[in-house]
């Protein structure tokens, strides 16, 4: 599903480029219906993703945690002992 999400947002980017541009009609038009089809494909495509399944940021976030937690214990006792 990643793949066919950096798909549609490259082709979204192309139709926003061309139905939001600058030489772009003011009514509106089937680039400005595309970008917003392929965007929203693109955005459901990386939800679904991350979903599926999930990035490594959260094991690296839990690992951070563990290690405060373990070195809070040990400050912790390291007082109890003086």
């Amino acid at each position: 599903m990643l793949r066919i999400g950096i798909v549609s947002l490259i082709c979204s980017l192309v139709f926003g480029v061309f139905g939001f541009g600058v030489d772009a009609p003011s009514t509106w038009t089937w680039q400005k219906s595309s970008f917003v089809a392929f965007f929203l494909l693109a955005v459901f495509s990386f939800v679904d993703s991350e979903l599926q399944r999930p990035s490594l940021l959260w094991e690296v976030v839990d690992e951070l945690h563990r290690k405060r937690r373990s070195r809070a214990r040990q400050i912790v006792r390291m007082r109890q002992t003086q």
